[in-house]
């Protein structure tokens, strides 16, 4: 009964022994598996992080030309309104002088006939 009960340990011992060795085949390999899928993971992130700066130079060349376009728009506005103004005083100034004109006509035309 000794022989049977000690053949029974050796062969649980040796049934142990080989699914021991059966999970530690599956365990090196989801170790592998994991490696390959934490680096696949650092790859992508850092291609996002790439990416987001990428993205946010090109944005930052977007809004600093749309505000430098905007500058210039306004400085096209105020110089757009000076013109204007410049226009107005000039052709009120050429009214006042066909005016002072025209009164040296009549006058001149008045002086002749008498």
């Amino acid at each position: 009964m000794v022989w049977l009960a000690l053949a029974a340990v050796v062969v649980v011992a040796g049934i142990s022994a080989v699914l021991l060795q059966k999970k530690s085949e599956e365990i090196k390999k989801l170790s592998i598996e994991l490696a390959a899928a934490s680096q696949e993971r650092d790859e992508k992130a850092s291609a996002y992080d790439a990416l987001q700066r990428e993205f946010d130079e090109k944005m930052d060349r977007v809004v600093q030309s749309s505000i430098e376009k905007i500058a210039h728009a306004e400085t096209a506005k105020e110089e757009a309104i000076q013109a204007a103004q410049d226009n107005y005083e000039a052709a009120a100034e050429v009214h006042a002088l066909l005016k002072e004109k025209e009164a040296l006509i009549n006058k001149m035309q008045k002086q002749s006939i008498s």
